[in-house]
């Protein structure tokens, strides 16, 4: 009985031991259980990038929102976009850090459809469209009137010259064409391209971009003369220069629609009436 109790002794007391002091190099991998060793087991700092394993370490193993703008290369990142821009203007460029640098938007189009009048003032210029442009901006104006020209002299030709003038500021056009009838109710057709470049002005109020047409012809019977035009600005660059007033005269060569003829038998004599020639001539104020 007292070997049995001595014999107990000896072996409770060496498991006691052996439970608080291990020879070092005695706890290897094949010791430990699966999720025995815990985060709070491992002294701080003691994990260092030499202990761990190429490639360890995966996006499942961080939680997230742990890693900030602080803790990467910021140099290889682009920070979220922290800023906006107001009004007419755009994201230009944005910096690593996310701050943005504004800039004008596509260029503004000012466009009106104009009017289709008839053109029957011998003194003064019918404005056929008109657009107010804001100030501080350069434009390139355009312009394409249409004409129809119908003679109304019996048995004689008639010469109808339509002048022209697209103006905007100190920026202008004019440009003229003739069209040749060669009896009347014959109906000619045309268009007369225009365009000029407004600067950048000094002043802070609106300028009014406007076509006006007018027209002049031979002879002492009025012919009918129908004009329409629209007028389009596209904002340009701050580069633009005056441009030098002037004068052209457009090389044309009309469109003339096949005339309806009519022929009349009648029994008699037949006067030819006399006509006087007078030529009336008109600029665009």
């Amino acid at each position: 009985m007292l070997v049995a109790t001595l014999a107990l002794f000896v072996a409770l007391s060496g498991g006691a031991y052996a439970a608080v002091s291990i020879p070092p190099g005695s706890v290897g991998s094949a010791q430990l259980r699966l999720g025995s060793v815990r985060y709070y087991d491992i002294a701080a700092g003691q994990v260092g990038t030499r202990i761990l394993a190429n490639n360890s370490v995966t996006y499942q193993k961080i939680a997230p929102g742990q890693i900030g703008h602080v803790r990467v290369a910021q140099n290889q990142i682009q920070w979220r976009i922290n800023g906006a821009c107001a009004g007419s203007s755009a994201v230009r460029s944005v910096t690593d850090t996310g701050n943005v640098t504004c800039g004008s938007t596509l260029p503004r189009n000012y466009a009106t459809a104009g009017l289709s009048d008839p053109l029957s003032s011998t003194t003064a210029g019918t404005v056929l469209a008109s657009e107010s442009l804001p100030a501080g901006r350069a434009f390139h104006i355009t312009s394409t009137p249409y004409l129809e020209v119908r003679g109304n002299t019996p048995n004689s030709t008639q010469d109808v010259t339509v002048t022209c003038r697209l103006a905007a500021g100190q920026a202008q056009e004019t440009r003229s064409v003739t069209f040749a009838l060669t009896g009347a109710a014959e109906q000619q057709i045309g268009s007369i391209p225009m365009s000029i470049d407004l600067p950048v002005g000094s002043g802070t109020a609106p300028t009014t971009a406007v076509l006006a047409c007018v027209r002049s012809y031979d002879g002492i019977v009025a012919p009918t003369v129908q004009a329409s035009a629209g007028l389009d600005a596209l904002q340009t660059q701050n580069t633009v220069t005056a441009v030098t007033p002037g004068t052209s005269t457009t090389a044309f060569t009309p469109t003339t629609p096949t005339p309806t003829t009519t022929t009349t038998t009648t029994t008699g004599t037949t006067t030819t009436p006399t006509t006087t020639s007078t030529t009336v001539t008109t600029t665009i104020p």
